[in-house]
């Protein structure tokens, strides 16, 4: 048996407001920036879908962005996004 979960904004809140905002705060850029390049740009649908690999996503994301905070920086800001939507438990018959 397989259960797929639709984790964004269905079992878990997710906000791409909130994703632009913190990486902006570690990158020192503006948030119409942080979005044209990962939504515009598709540099963010380019990484889910497996089109580039971590380093390369950091790698575009500084060389797009100016920047080059830490890794772990951009790391965090961009998966500390998830907030529990308040399900609690969930049945299977």
């Amino acid at each position: 048996m397989f259960i797929y979960f639709d984790l964004g904004n269905v079992v878990l809140n997710f906000s791409h407001e909130l994703m632009c905002r913190q990486v902006c705060a570690v990158t020192g850029t503006d948030v119409a920036k942080v979005r044209d390049l990962l939504f515009t740009q598709k540099l963010k649908e380019r990484a889910e879908a497996g089109q580039c690999t971590r380093d390369e996503f950091y790698a575009a994301l500084c060389e797009g962005l100016c920047a080059e905070p830490e890794a772990a920086d951009i790391e965090r800001a961009i998966n500390d996004t998830f907030q529990h939507s308040g399900i609690r438990s969930l049945e299977f018959t």
